[in-house]
């Protein structure tokens, strides 16, 4: 017999590199900050435009002043002089979705029984 070469070793096909995430912590801080813009946005404007809409249908006209803007006024003094009530419509979006964050990471805490 003759002698035969020996036989080519064998590689394995070349992976392509799997790309590596994004780092997560600048995404969160700006993910956090979207909702906290958007939960300020519904506590200033829309908040006072639906109380003054629905007041208005449910109560009459509004009594510290002509049309919105008076209530939009008075909302934002109110706002400026530090009432709690304000800042409760104010923040009240916010507080809500951390409210529902809370109530989710503790509903998931609980042990599934089966």
């Amino acid at each position: 017999m003759p002698p035969t070469a020996a036989p080519a070793p064998v590689r394995a096909p070349a992976t392509p590199e799997v790309p590596r995430p994004p780092e997560r912590s600048g995404s969160a801080w700006r993910r956090e900050l979207l909702i906290l813009a958007i939960a300020l946005f519904l506590g200033l404007v829309a908040a006072p435009v639906l109380t003054f809409l629905a007041g208005s249908r449910v109560l009459g006209p509004y009594a510290g002043g002509p049309g919105m803007g008076a209530l939009m006024a008075a909302y934002f003094r109110g706002l400026a002089s530090g009432s709690t009530a304000f800042w409760a419509v104010a923040l009240g979006p916010y507080v809500f979705i951390l409210a529902v964050r809370a109530f989710v990471a503790g509903w998931r805490r609980i042990p599934a029984t089966g």
